[in-house]
């Protein structure tokens, strides 16, 4: 009889691709499993671990187009942060950067860590809209006054059917001092950082267009949390650090940004609060490089550290800058790169 159910389908090479990246992350996150154990604890590591790795499976982007190491230390900053991968819950997100994955915080992200910092009696953000009964006062007793606009709520006579159109958005937090701080950003305000933004100017779609409501809300709390006494706040500080990697991997930062030096002071006041557990878990990380082999900038620091007198003159121009965040990293592109340094881990920085 002839075989109707025909041929076999035939395997996409891509999705073969991204059925290995898969595997590789999940051997190397195997690999690492003490680390994830120091940073989640014994009860939390297997949920967290099948969390990440599910969000990741239908992330074929990330999976076809950025490393293996890149792709396991998002998951890593992600746990070290406590903040879901997933997108589901807005905490965070694992994006690609050409070939790099990063784990970005998004505002719900935010407002956790704010809350669990210690320093912090409430955190919120919100949006305004036209019809919303709103005043903001600065000065020395910073204060919002917000009424939003509920349905079937009438003007006189007129029944008011929405909200209207955006008029902005806010993020405020309260010390624990007392003291309220106050970041409000007008819609044109926020619609300028998006034309700033290098996806928007490409014309690719960015989470401007698929989240509109979650980066109108994320960008002023990004504002208002250089203003805050971040080297109390280890892990506030370190989800800054990431979406200010992000700017720079892109290529234009998507808001002003904020001097060289206070940067400087941002990722040494993360590297100053991390956990004994987390600098444990990079020193297992940098152990680890060396026979993994996983990238020739790696082989190349391997190479110059031990003489080998076949690299010296390649070693000698590397530009060796060290990496603010404590971590032992140094620059292995030439000197005179004109972009952000990178170290022998795949780890970026300004």
């Amino acid at each position: 009889m002839p075989n109707r159910a025909g041929p076999p389908p035939v395997q996409s090479r891509a999705l073969t691709v991204v059925e290995a990246r898969l595997d590789e992350v999940v051997k190397g996150i195997e690999k690492r499993n003490d680390q994830f154990l120091d940073l989640l604890g014994k009860e939390n590591v297997g949920r967290w671990k099948a969390v990440a790795l599910h969000a990741l499976a239908g992330n074929k982007k990330v999976l076809q187009d950025c490393t293996v190491l890149s792709i396991i230390e998002a998951i890593r900053e992600s746990a070290a942060l406590g903040l879901s991968p997933t997108g589901l819950l807005g905490e965070g997100w694992i994006l690609p950067y050409g070939e790099q994955a990063k784990f970005m915080p998004g505002y719900r992200g935010y407002l956790k860590l704010l809350r669990n910092s210690g320093q912090i009696r409430i955190a919120d953000a919100q949006i305004v809209y036209m019809n919303d009964e709103f005043r903001v006062e600065l000065g020395t007793d910073p204060k919002i006054h917000h009424v939003p606009i509920l349905y079937g709520e009438k003007e006189g006579d007129q029944l008011i059917a929405d909200r209207g159109d955006y008029r902005g958005a806010y993020a405020w937090v309260q010390l624990n001092s007392g003291l309220n701080v106050v970041e409000w950003m007008s819609f044109d305000d926020l619609m300028k950082i998006r034309a700033r933004s290098p996806s928007v100017i490409a014309g690719r779609q960015s989470p401007w267009d698929t989240d509109p409501g979650e980066m109108m809300r994320k960008t002023p709390i990004r504002r208002l949390v250089k203003r805050l006494p971040l080297e109390s706040m280890p892990h506030v500080a370190r989800a800054a650090i990431l979406d200010e990697e992000g700017d720079v991997i892109e290529g234009t930062a998507t808001e002003v940004k904020e001097p060289a030096a206070q940067s400087r002071a941002t990722a040494a006041a993360y590297a100053l609060g991390r956990g004994q557990a987390d600098e444990e878990s990079d020193a297992q990380m940098t152990a680890q490089r060396g026979e993994e082999g996983v990238t020739e900038a790696a082989a190349l620091v391997a190479d110059a550290a031990e003489g080998d007198p076949g690299e010296e003159g390649e070693a000698q121009m590397m530009c060796r800058a060290n990496s603010p965040y404590g971590d032992g990293q140094f620059c292995v592109l030439s000197q005179g790169h004109g972009n952000n340094h990178k170290g022998a881990d795949g780890s970026t920085w300004a």
